[in-house]
């Protein structure tokens, strides 16, 4: 238990005791908008044509999934000189795997529920189109 004075060394003793996974988790989900329609998996793949704005913004959507599934993420732009970037976030603790542009995410999953998918942009930002694809096996 701490014993702190101050406000601000309150709250620094109040973060030193949370989890440092847990902190991450809930700082890196902050900022974030939530998709509000999940897209539909027909067939084992969903796609989506999304636009990027020069604003640097990033666009979310998610899907529901079961653990034991293969989900694969792939983001490509069809403008040429868009340079883009994706996130795969899961459902129970919130991990977040990625990285740029092209196959973002192929795993065995092994939470079951919501997963969130952002797209952004790596460097200069610029307005484009993009494909997203997602595949469940």
């Amino acid at each position: 238990m701490c014993l702190a004075a101050g406000y601000a060394r309150g709250l620094i003793c109040m973060i030193r005791s949370i989890p440092l996974a847990v902190f991450l988790a809930v700082l890196s989900l902050a900022g974030v908008v939530q998709a509000e329609e999940c897209l539909t998996v027909k067939a084992g793949i969903a796609r989506e044509i999304g636009r990027l704005k020069s604003d640097g913004g990033e666009k979310s959507y998610c899907v529901y999934a079961r653990a034991g599934e293969r989900m694969k993420v792939t983001v490509k732009p069809m403008a040429r000189d868009l340079v883009t970037q994706g996130h795969v976030t899961s459902p129970v603790s919130h991990q977040i795997e990625g990285g740029p542009g092209g196959v973002i995410f192929d795993q065995k999953l092994s939470e079951e529920g919501r997963y969130e998918i952002r797209v952004g942009q790596r460097f200069e930002k610029k307005s484009g189109a993009f494909e997203l694809s997602i595949e469940l096996k």
